[in-house]
């Protein structure tokens, strides 16, 4: 499932807010489940050959079967002499945990979420997968920027983000009919995240 947003700052702006690890809370708290926020050691990893970008262009793939995934790829332990091998970014790891309610708010139910970002600056590319490890629900996201020139010739920035998911057959039914919803009001806040 993919959404697009696009906001009335420029890329230059939107990027960092949307990319950066200090700005990553703040993104996450977007979502009301979120309730305690912590962000985990950092390390690197390096990207596939050829970078993030092709994986996604010129259209994104239907599905995240051979995609890379950013909370499983293996750490860059020391550098490797002459590997022909793609960049070396930084991972950051976070945790999110609250609740959900559930049968209209009468009952709650705690959530743990953690999950891993990298990010490829140069093609303003992020790499995004969590995981709810209770309930066997897994999302890769990939979240792309473009420029684009608003009415008034102000600029802007077209921000869109595909999302893969699995999870246990007895969820696919519900989770097939929320999950745009809750993704698209999701990125509809982004706004907030410029006030």
């Amino acid at each position: 499932m993919s959404h697009s947003v696009t906001l009335p700052h420029p890329i230059a702006v939107v990027f960092p807010i949307l990319s950066e690890p200090q700005h990553m809370e703040s993104l996450q708290r977007l979502t009301p489940e979120a309730q305690q926020f912590s962000l985990l050691p950092t390390d690197q990893i390096r990207l596939p050959k050829g970078g993030l970008a092709p994986l996604f262009s010129p259209t994104h793939p239907k599905t995240a079967a051979g995609l890379p995934r950013p909370r499983t790829i293996d750490a860059l332990l020391t550098e490797e002499p002459g590997a022909e091998a793609g960049e070396i970014v930084e991972r950051v790891k976070f945790e999110f945990s609250g609740t959900v309610p559930l049968l209209f708010g009468l009952v709650k139910r705690p959530l743990a979420v953690a999950g891993a970002q990298v990010v490829e600056k140069n093609s303003r590319t992020v790499l995004f997968e969590s995981g709810v490890e209770a309930s066997g629900i897994r999302e890769l996201k990939v979240r792309t920027f473009e420029e684009v020139i608003l009415d008034g010739g102000k600029e802007g920035t077209k921000v869109k983000e595909t999302v893969w998911g699995t999870c246990p057959f007895y969820l696919a039914p519900v989770l097939r009919i929320i999950a745009p919803g809750v993704h698209s009001e999701h990125m509809e806040l982004y706004d907030k995240l410029f006030e």
